[in-house]
């Protein structure tokens, strides 16, 4: 009996690899305790395991780049948002001291 790539990783789509937590580390422990046993027993097709495992990883890189980009975006924004405010700062700053000096 031969595995298809898809069924032997249909496992890991249970699983929410969105957040940090749920990394490498947590699909593989979670992976381990899965019913591996008839895959050592039939065999696995491995071109195409092979194919399947590429495929995610191409998903995954792609996702992490995505995810920097986002990041680098945000701490753009960010930066600038505290540029800004401490620019207002100075300017709520300099209007106080103006209406002291008038009274």
């Amino acid at each position: 009996m031969v595995v298809e790539g898809s069924q032997a990783l249909g496992k890991f789509r249970r699983y929410n690899a969105t957040t940090p937590s749920h990394g490498p580390a947590f699909l593989f422990e979670r992976a381990r305790g899965s019913n591996t046993a008839p895959l050592q027993d039939t065999g696995v097709n491995l071109g195409e395991f092979q194919m399947n495992l590429l495929e995610k990883i191409e998903e995954l890189t792609l996702y992490a780049l995505q995810q920097e980009q986002a990041n680098s975006r945000l701490r753009e924004n960010a930066a600038s948002q505290e540029a800004r405010i401490k620019a207002l700062e100075e300017m709520v700053k300099t209007l106080v001291e103006r209406d002291k000096g008038g009274r």
